[in-house]
């Protein structure tokens, strides 16, 4: 049996809702067996020099990263690739994202993240698949040539996957909800996204089985005062889980604050919306047959339409408590307890506790990741 005590000290390491000093973990075959706090200072412990130990963040909309686009390479490589991109940014967990592609793509890509889970590559937990089945209303810089609403051969693609998660996203008023329904009862996670859904659809979907909504106020119906839309539907839904991109462009940070104050920060979840660009010196892509540039910070085509993110997940963490003012252990929580449970897997990972994966990440007092584990192996480290 594989057996491994790890002691830190001199941070803010956060078990269970609190933080504390100092912890001693004991990890056996990848999962914690024993955490002890308040330890005392020894000559075997690391020095967290006064920053943060937290669980490892969990992304669940990852188009790329290290220049890489899922869309344009589906293979375990490719994988491998973004999950070290996004590493290095304490992304210890995510879902790679298929952008609406045609089924015969999606079963492809189905099959490929089942083989990496399968082989336990490392960081791939399963997949988004973010369309077709989407509004051409609210397109964003997705292709509406390949659109569609979900039919038996969709149905049949969609539960053929084997390992993992599936997240999916679709716009419910594109789609019958008996299809909604029958995909939620067949284990499928789905969110509300890239739709143009009207408050009484948004509900109807939420009955049905949706569970969640995709990057908050972008590509949906918004908040209006006599129709109040999918905007409104979601922050009025407690139970619903909202992904949200902190990077300063695609939500003014007031419209954030504004959805956290009426949704509370419970079930909000940091997403990135990665595209190749992040973890790479590239700024410069294809998608979807558009050439996309990123201009201080932001993913746009030639036209200015926004297409996905530069960001990374500890940026996003850092802009939650930094610039939102949201108390850190509810931003950690945003960053992995709650996209874990929004999975079904907050009893695997987003917490420091027994039995739970020894995935956790090492950052500066100002939130700069420093070293990142992967089942209790140091998996990155900055120096």
């Amino acid at each position: 049996m594989n057996e491994t005590i790890l002691n830190f000290t001199n941070g803010k390491i956060l078990v269970g809702d609190t933080f504390t000093n100092s912890a001693s973990f004991k990890i056996q075959n990848g999962v914690f067996t024993a955490i002890e706090t308040n330890i005392a200072d020894n000559t075997n412990s690391i020095d967290l020099m006064g920053g943060y130990l937290i669980p490892g963040l969990i992304d669940t909309q990852v188009n790329g990263g290290g220049g890489v686009l899922f869309n344009d390479d589906i293979s375990i490589d490719a994988l491998n690739k973004i999950a070290k991109a996004h590493l290095q940014y304490g992304t210890t967990s995510l879902l790679p994202t298929l952008i609406s592609s045609d089924v015969p793509v999606i079963e492809k890509a189905i099959a490929v993240v089942d083989d990496a889970i399968a082989n336990k590559t490392n960081g791939i937990i399963g997949i988004h698949i973010e369309g077709p089945f989407i509004s051409k209303t609210k397109k964003g810089i997705h292709d509406e040539s390949v659109f569609q609403s979900i039919n038996n051969a969709a149905k049949a693609v969609l539960k053929s996957f084997k390992n993992g998660k599936m997240l999916l996203t679709l716009a419910p008023e594109e789609n019958q909800i008996a299809d909604i329904s029958e995909l939620d009862a067949a284990g499928i996670i789905i969110s509300a996204g890239h739709s143009n859904a009207n408050y009484e659809q948004a509900k109807a979907g939420f009955n049905a089985g949706i569970k969640g909504v995709t990057h908050l106020y972008n590509a949906m119906s918004p908040l209006m005062h006599r129709d109040p839309g999918l905007v409104g539907a979601a922050l009025e839904n407690k139970d619903i889980y909202i992904g949200i991109i902190l990077d300063g462009h695609h939500v003014h940070e007031t419209a954030a604050k504004i959805a956290i104050r009426a949704h509370g920060t419970e079930n909000f979840m940091l997403v990135t919306d990665a595209m190749p660009s992040v973890g790479s010196a590239n700024k410069e892509f294809e998608l979807c047959g558009k050439h996309i540039k990123v201009v201080n910070g932001v993913c746009m085509d030639d036209n200015g339409t926004l297409a996905g993110s530069d960001l990374d997940m500890a940026a996003g963490l850092k802009f939650a408590i930094k610039t939102l003012g949201v108390d850190e252990i509810e931003a950690v929580k945003m960053a992995t307890y709650y996209p874990a449970r929004f999975l079904g897997l907050e009893n695997e990972i987003g917490q420091l506790k027994l039995n739970s994966k020894a995935d956790f990440i090492i950052m500066s007092d100002d939130f700069d990741v420093a070293a990142a584990y992967i089942a209790g192996e140091k998996a990155y480290s900055k120096t």
